[in-house]
């Protein structure tokens, strides 16, 4: 993953994290970014900060943090 796209995933994380799914912060988390693929033509700052908000939902999600009605 090229590392200029680094900060946009981080932008977008935290800011999901600033009004999680119930509409609160979420804190005392850890987010690590492990892996990343880009693409010559389709690879943009907003594709990788939708992917960064895309991953926090996801990972919120499958901890069960909150109960089934939240919505994002």
């Amino acid at each position: 993953m090229p590392l200029n796209y680094i900060p946009a995933v981080e932008a977008e994380a935290r800011e999901a994290l600033d009004c999680g799914p119930l509409g609160n912060e979420v804190v005392d988390v850890e987010i690590t970014l492990r892996d990343g693929k880009a693409h010559a033509v389709d690879s943009s700052d907003h594709a990788f900060r939708m992917a960064g908000r895309a991953a926090v939902k996801q990972a919120l999600d499958e901890a069960r943090c909150c109960n089934q009605s939240c919505r994002w």
